[in-house]
């Protein structure tokens, strides 16, 4: 907890897509997303060329859009939370099952039973997961 922030609050930065968004489920954490883009273009100052691509705490006082049609955010008291994006698991079954195969489970995904009665999938396992990941993150963008 940190800046004011919450607990169980989390924000995405450059290189953070294709990662896991867990959640906690008991004692055991499961896999719940993938990690998939950020909020939009920001500027320091609204001028041609001078966007980032981010997600940020507080876009307050910066500017939001792109080229062209740049939008100052206000800077209040308050922050304004930008967004992050993540594709979520449970609700794309049907085509990770049609993918990996029909024996494949919500509770198989997230307590490695997969690979045996670990409760650590296996590397082999898991790169067979973000290679699926991978495709339905790429599917979804389409």
């Amino acid at each position: 907890r940190g800046l004011g922030g919450l607990y169980n609050e989390a924000i995405l930065s450059a290189g953070d897509s294709r990662g896991g968004v867990f959640i906690k489920d008991g004692t055991n954490w499961k896999l719940a997303g993938i990690n998939k883009s950020v909020e939009s273009f920001f500027s320091s100052n609204g001028a041609w060329g001078s966007g980032f691509n981010a997600s940020v705490s507080d876009a307050g006082g910066l500017y939001f859009g792109g080229d062209g049609k740049w939008r100052l955010v206000p800077d209040g008291a308050a922050d304004v939370q930008a967004s992050s994006y993540a594709t979520r698991i449970s609700s794309n079954m049907t085509w990770i099952r049609s993918v990996l195969g029909s024996s494949l489970s919500m509770s198989s995904l997230s307590n490695g039973t997969m690979a045996g009665s670990s409760n650590v999938p296996e590397p082999g396992v898991m790169g067979m997961m973000l290679f699926v990941m991978a495709g339905l993150i790429r599917r979804r963008g389409r």
